[in-house]
């Protein structure tokens, strides 16, 4: 026993490290729920048996990971009645004495895990005030309490602390001659009990008073599709729209009611508490943004913010940007900060969807064209294109052509080659591959029937040809839209799998070139004028090939409105 201890009480007895070690194995699942830096209390810490032990963990548990105390107990706080043990304490390092008698100690503090060794009289009253501090916050409570305070509660105050063990569904393990282990330094053949509580974060801790307020108050008024708005935008996949509206008022006015209570705390700071030297610094509570402190333009700031967040949320959701090829993503992407200044109403998305339909049917065009030039004429100047291209008689020209079935084009870096042992070897990669020919197969969802949709387009390109080069496979690569096959030389030979669609896609690029007359397909073939006879002749084979186009117009010929169905299909 410690000499400089000069009255020692009768229920002094010293924590000895063989129970708190039986402690921390059989409550293993008690300190799950710790982490980081812990602030820990210890009630009538004695001489810091328990403190000590707590201290040691870093240093013992850096080699292993069990499921029990945490590695770090960075705030440890102790509380003694008895004077010459409380100059024992203080003597500690990492440890603050914050009070003399528990059961009169008040604090604001958040304690994570009390740990305790009360007087075993009257452990049912330290208990019982464990219990109730750790009820404001949520919290974990250990106790080390004669047996008998649990087996026999013949008072008041212990069927009170029974109610509140069975509250909190309490573990409790009963040990038999733990005080007289060789290590205990005080020893009793009393029988003890072990307490272990885990409190939960109180409701009304977790709750937010501001959207309860906003809850109970009228409910907000959000927009929907007016009657008299272009309702064909958004009638179809876009039923989530209304949710992340009002999602939107509601954060908006929570967060504005927060700054709003802030600001006023702020005020009334100022106003009622004086005395304090103004050359102290900065206020002890803060209010940021993102980081930043939030001055007088805070409301505003955070308004934006808000507003960009349900932005990037709708630009994020593949129904209403999937169908866009990557080029046309990235412009959309481009200009999405100016949108935190445009509050997420309806009316503002449906101009933002007004706009990408205007834009998106340029862009729709621009990508289709692009993909009739790399399969015909933008590598014209390489022989094995030559094939590419049927030539017919053009409405407007003689220079009329459209793609054939099967096409080449240059496809680089997608085979690399290096010596080994002396020899060539090659090796393929799939980026390059996927990436080139998903933005080609993008521009045919434009014009593809509805049986196409299934297929995600992007990923079929990427995870076909992915596949296949990782098992070596370089030829008869089937995709969405394509037969793939790769050469060593740089080429890549491509095969449409669906002829009529690839007819329809002549035909729409026929139009837009005014190589094929307005009303192609349009007209039977007995009504045809000589020269849109020998233009149905040359382009489609002549009377059969053309009336198959004429009986079938839904297939072949394209619609305007069809090409903006942006919220069909499943294509990214």
């Amino acid at each position: 026993m410690n000499t400089l201890i000069k009255n020692i009480s009768d229920e002094f007895f010293p924590t000895p490290k063989s129970l708190l070690d039986k402690i921390e194995n059989d409550f293993c699942e008690m300190w799950e729920d710790l982490s980081g830096e812990l602030s820990i209390l210890e009630p009538s810490a004695g001489k810091g048996d328990i403190v000590d032990w707590l201290q040691t963990k870093p240093c013992e548990y850096y080699s292993r990971s069990p499921k029990c105390l945490p590695s770090r107990a960075a705030d440890i706080d102790c509380i003694e009645i008895e004077p010459d043990l409380r100059a024992i304490l203080k003597g500690k390092r990492g440890i603050s004495v914050v009070h003399d008698d528990f059961l009169t100690f008040q604090t604001a503090k958040r304690y994570d895990l009390i740990f305790m060794n009360p007087p075993f009289s009257n452990a049912d009253r330290h208990l019982l005030k464990a219990i109730s501090m750790q009820e404001r916050y949520g919290g974990l409570v250990i106790c080390i309490l004669n047996a008998e305070t649990i087996r026999n509660p013949f008072s008041k105050t212990r069927k009170m602390l029974t109610a509140q063990l069975e509250r909190y569904h309490s573990a409790i393990r009963f040990y038999g001659n733990a005080f007289l282990e060789p290590d205990s330094e005080r020893k009793t053949d009393a029988d003890i009990a072990v307490v272990g509580i885990k409190i939960p974060i109180p409701k009304h801790f977790s709750q937010s008073f501001v959207f309860d307020r906003l809850d109970k108050a009228e409910e907000v008024s959000f927009e929907t599709v007016p009657e008299t708005e272009d309702k064909e935008l958004v009638q179809e996949g876009f039923d989530y729209l209304d949710s992340y509206i009002k999602q939107f008022h509601d954060e908006t006015a929570a967060g504005i009611e927060l700054i709003k209570e802030f600001n006023a705390y702020t005020s009334v700071r100022k106003s009622r508490f004086v005395g304090l030297d103004p050359k102290e610094g900065s206020e002890i509570l803060t209010l940021s943004l993102k980081g930043k402190s939030m001055g007088c333009d805070g409301l505003n700031r955070y308004v934006e913010e808000v507003r960009l967040r349900y932005w990037k949320l709708l630009f994020g959701n593949p129904k209403f940007t999937g169908k866009l090829t990557n080029k046309m993503q990235s412009e959309l992407m481009s200009s999405i900060y100016e949108m935190r200044h445009y509050d997420f109403t309806m009316h503002n998305i449906l101009e933002l969807l007004t706009q990408i339909r205007d834009n998106t049917l340029n862009g729709i065009e621009t990508s289709l064209m692009e993909l009739f030039e790399t399969f015909s004429s933008k590598y014209s100047y390489f022989d094995e294109t030559s094939g590419n291209i049927h030539y017919y008689n053009g409405w407007t020209t003689n220079k009329a052509h459209k793609v054939n079935k099967k096409v080449i084009i240059p496809l680089h870096n997608v085979w690399s080659s290096y010596r080994f042992g002396g020899e060539v070897r090659w090796s393929l990669s799939s980026y390059d591959a996927w990436h080139v020919l998903q933005d080609l197969a993008k521009a045919l969802d434009y014009i593809a029937s509805p049986a196409h949709s299934a297929i995600d387009t992007h990923q079929d390109m990427q995870s076909q040809i992915e596949r296949n080069f990782r098992e070596g496979i370089a030829s008869n690569i089937v995709t969405k839209y394509f037969i793939l096959s790769f050469f060593k030389k740089g080429t890549c030979h491509i095969v449409f799998r669906d002829e009529e669609l690839l007819e329809k896609f002549n035909i729409y690029i026929g139009k837009q070139k005014a190589w094929l007359p307005p009303n192609y397909g349009r007209k039977a073939y007995k009504d045809l004028d000589d020269e849109e006879r020998a233009i149905a002749d040359s382009f489609s084979g002549g009377e059969d090939g053309y009336n198959k186009i004429y009986e079938n117009q839904e297939e072949f010929l394209v619609e305007r409105q069809q090409m903006l169905q942006l919220t069909e299909g499943t294509s990214k």
